[in-house]
């Protein structure tokens, strides 16, 4: 009876030291990916359960790095301590400008199917398959014949508390 309930205590103390380890803002930068070429990103961990995470992105990103492209997600993170499945989506905001043959705006729904890596002292990893596809293209920017843009991305950056 005395080693149940000294292992039950030692479990929820191992379940708050845990707790209190998982990070929930991260920052980093992105190779390809949602941003297109590079882009600069915030993300915050609004609700877990279990070894779910549920988490909001902001970020800003670059196409030729001369326009600034705007991104929104939200991303479901699946595993436990470090190593995670990462599955959301995102949506950007892309201003074609001149050089590309016109001027106009598209709005451009991008999925995410990862894996992410954050080490103990904070540094952040992740890998992902991002395909791009049209929501909104009144002037027609993106051919008829092509529906998705297959994609991926790198991302470096810090994970804290």
């Amino acid at each position: 009876m005395c080693s149940s309930v000294a292992q039950s205590v030692s479990a929820q103390i191992d379940t708050i030291r845990y707790e209190k380890e998982v990070p929930q803002n991260f920052a980093y930068a992105e190779l390809g990916g949602s941003g297109y070429l590079l882009s600069l990103n915030y993300e915050r961990q609004l609700i877990q359960m279990d070894d779910v995470r549920l988490n909001a992105r902001i970020g800003v990103g670059s196409a030729l790095f001369i326009n600034a492209v705007p991104t929104l997600g939200i991303n479901m993170c699946y595993g436990k301590r470090n190593h995670f499945l990462e599955v959301g989506m995102n949506v950007i905001r892309t201003h074609i400008i001149e050089i590309m043959g016109g001027q106009g705006n598209m709005i451009m729904a991008n999925p995410i199917l990862g894996y992410r890596a954050i080490s103990p002292g904070g540094f952040f990893f992740r890998a992902t398959f991002s395909p791009f596809f049209p929501l909104y293209d009144p002037e027609h920017w993106v051919s008829n014949d092509i529906d998705v843009f297959p994609y991926a991305g790198l991302s470096f950056g810090y994970a804290f508390r």
